[in-house]
């Protein structure tokens, strides 16, 4: 499938309590296949530290304890494949993520991924190798395009998705999720920012310059004014499962409009959701976003998506 679309850049999970099922036990094996495979490929990995599977042990350590696990972990990861990954980000979407995985203390997050960046930063053979500051969901990059008044809806041929109850009942999550962005842009040190598009592309523009916005105006210390503001899109797809039809032609159709907007922003690479049909549709958001059903079959996506890649 990788030489049938053209495809040198894929997205994997980086499952703590898959690697390290004990305290200083290992397995490594199922990983080094993956990443031998995808060398063999020439396919360069953007690796993605998974917050929601820490290992049960490391949850019930002292947080120094926690930190010294998890850093002795990432060292191990490093010194055995840092230069057959590409781009390294501790978790996926920090705007829930962070609630449900630790608590809710952003300033562990920020210590994580902080302690990643230097690991990588101090070692000459990890030169190539970038760091991403996770990305914020579509729910949470559309708060933040809100707050800036960039957008006051968001619409589907008309139809709002929010009414004037719901957006009064998000306008305190909508500002600490505005709040954060704050602290993590300006706080977490990093290569590159990753964002998540889905659905109504015809407002992408204005999410990536609301991320844009805050990169441009945050307080960073002398040190960290140098980063650049390169933007990845590690996650893109649709259609929106309430507001959308799942049919194989439109799901196709909104494909081929997601990728012409994507060429217009100013990102540096973006990343399908997803080659394969999930095995359970009830347990991600976008259900519909595949390019191959769960028999094997080849969509009409699929079929838009190689000939646009060709």
């Amino acid at each position: 499938r990788l030489e049938a679309l053209n495809v040198h850049h894929v997205r994997m999970d980086l499952n703590w309590s898959y690697r390290e099922p004990n305290p200083g036990e290992y397995a490594m094996e199922a990983f080094a296949r993956r990443m031998d495979f995808y060398e063999s490929m020439n396919v360069e990995v953007l690796a993605t530290v998974n917050l929601k599977a820490i290992p049960l042990w490391a949850k019930e350590l002292k947080q120094e304890d926690f930190i010294r696990s998890y850093t002795e972990f990432l060292q191990v990861i490093l010194e055995s494949y840092g230069n057959q990954i590409a781009i390294i980000q501790v978790g996926n979407e920090w705007d829930w993520e962070v609630d449900k995985s630790l608590n809710g203390d952003l300033d562990l997050y920020i210590e994580m991924s902080n302690i990643l960046y230097d690991l990588v930063d101090e070692k000459e053979a990890y030169s190539d190798l970038e760091v991403a500051v996770s990305s914020i969901s579509i729910g949470g990059i559309q708060a933040l395009a809100y707050d800036q008044d960039r957008i006051e809806n968001v619409f589907f041929e008309g139809e709002a998705l929010y009414d004037e109850k719901d957006l009064k009942e998000l306008l305190p999550r909508i500002r600490h999720t505005a709040s954060w962005a704050d602290r993590i842009y300006s706080e977490c040190k990093y290569d590159v920012v990753d964002i998540h598009l889905y659905d109504d592309y015809w407002n992408w523009h204005h999410y990536e310059k609301a991320i844009q916005y805050i990169l441009e105006n945050r307080e960073v210390s002398q040190k960290q004014k140098s980063k650049p503001n390169s933007i990845i899109v590690s996650e893109f797809g649709g259609p929106e499962p309430q507001m959308e039809a799942q049919t194989e032609d439109h799901k196709a159709k909104q494909l081929n409009e997601y990728i012409k907007v994507l060429d217009s922003l100013d990102i540096e690479i973006a990343y399908y959701f997803k080659l394969h049909q999930h095995t359970s549709q009830e347990k991600i958001f976008h259900p519909g976003s595949y390019l191959i059903d769960s028999d094997g079959n080849e969509t009409l996506s699929y079929e838009v998506f190689k000939m646009i890649n060709e």
